[in-house]
């Protein structure tokens, strides 16, 4: 599926767009806020799909927002993460490399070719023990996965991005929220990729 010329063909490939369908599904359902967008560029954008009798049919977007109309629902399960509980806060431990503190960690690079899954996971004052932690740690801002890509001609090349985690809540569970340095721990789980640069921002609250 990562492998964007080829990822129509990959099995899984619809049932992960399903699913995000039933994420958007979800959403509308949280709340009177929650709404679909109202851009006419948006809701008019047409695609052009094959029947059933292999006929080339033209559909709107505004066409496929109702599952109703389209004549299907989802399972009515329980949604563990609509009420998720409070992670439990951690003790800070040593401190290798320090950063002002902000309300936001950025970094950015590339793998060393996307012929691989790549992943590492961001801690914020991590202990001495971070290898064992995992992404319910409440140290853990976030996690980084790239999908391999292989080329056609078998050619791979590394592509640099950027990746962001806001930590304003984080610091906040683990005592942090006042303290003048923090340290950031980039943990490598597959792969390997080159790290250009990583940086810690504070931004100020909205006063609107």
């Amino acid at each position: 599926m990562g492998a964007f010329y080829s990822a129509g063909r990959d099995p899984i490939f619809f049932a992960h767009h399903g699913n995000i369908d039933r994420l958007w599904y979800l959403w509308r359902g949280l709340g009177s806020t929650h709404q679909d967008f109202t851009d006419p560029d948006w809701l008019n954008s047409t695609f052009l799909f094959y029947d059933e009798n292999a006929q080339l049919v033209r559909v709107r977007v505004q066409d496929c927002l109702d599952t109703d109309a389209l004549r299907y629902t989802y399972q009515d399960v329980d949604i563990p993460w609509n009420n998720p509980n409070e992670r439990d806060s951690g003790e800070a431990g040593d401190r290798n490399r320090r950063c002002d503190r902000g309300g936001g960690v950025g970094g950015g690079g590339g793998p060393d070719g996307n012929d691989q899954l790549v992943k590492f996971d961001v801690f914020i004052n991590a202990p001495n023990f971070y290898q064992e932690l995992g992404p319910s740690a409440s140290q853990c801002a976030g996690s980084f996965i790239e999908l391999p890509e292989p080329s056609k001609n078998g050619r791979s090349t590394g592509m640099d991005t950027t990746v962001r985690f806001g930590i304003t809540e984080l610091l906040n569970q683990i005592g942090a929220a006042s303290d003048k340095t923090i340290t950031v721990t980039l943990v490598p789980r597959n792969g390997t990729v080159s790290i250009g640069g990583l940086k810690v921002e504070f931004s100020l609250p909205s006063m609107i």
